[in-house]
């Protein structure tokens, strides 16, 4: 069953994400995403999203349509440079159509954006643009294999990461599209 959801500062999404959750504190309103299964169709924008656990911020598999634009990603989670602030797997079907663009990432994530494949299913578009990451140790991170086909990831201000080679790593990291 699709879920909907919004908040006060007018973000809103829709698909099938059974572990939705939302707090609001007095100065900001905070949507926490523990997980999010089958992401279908979901757009995620001007929100704050924060993560206080063990986890990724957002987390789908398997994904098609996925819109992150405009938001604020926090990973205040207790292990530091493991997770990502939006990670996306293809489990039982492939990824398709992932835009993360105009973030702003800060706190103790590893990745910006993990994007794991199987032997089964493999990883097709994948937009990554006008981020600003502040602590992140690797912009975007491609697991396993390859994607299908050749990713965008530009315009995007990778501070905090040492190395220009940091900036897209794993399969994916020889042929995308873009400068950083």
């Amino acid at each position: 069953m699709p879920i909907a959801w919004k908040n006060s500062r007018t973000s809103s999404g829709v698909g099938a994400a059974p572990a939705l959750t939302a707090s609001a504190s007095r100065e900001k309103h905070f949507v926490a995403l523990d997980s999010l299964a089958t992401l279908l169709g979901v757009t995620i924008t001007h929100s704050h999203l924060v993560q206080r656990s063990p986890g990724d911020v957002i987390h789908g598999e398997p994904v098609t349509g996925l819109l992150v634009d405009g938001n604020v990603l926090e990973c205040l989670g207790p292990t530091a440079d493991t997770f990502s602030a939006v990670a996306v797997r293809a489990v039982v079907a492939p990824i398709d159509d992932v835009k993360v663009q105009h973030n702003s990432l800060s706190g103790n994530c590893r990745y910006l954006l993990r994007a794991s494949s199987t032997a089964s299913f493999g990883v097709r578009t994948t937009i990554v643009g006008g981020n600003l990451t502040r602590a992140a140790a690797v912009g975007v991170y491609y697991e396993n294999a390859a994607p299908l086909e050749v990713p965008i990831i530009d315009g995007n201000a990778f501070r905090g990461i040492l190395s220009t080679s940091s900036y897209v790593v794993g399969a994916g990291a020889a042929g995308y599209v873009g400068s950083n």
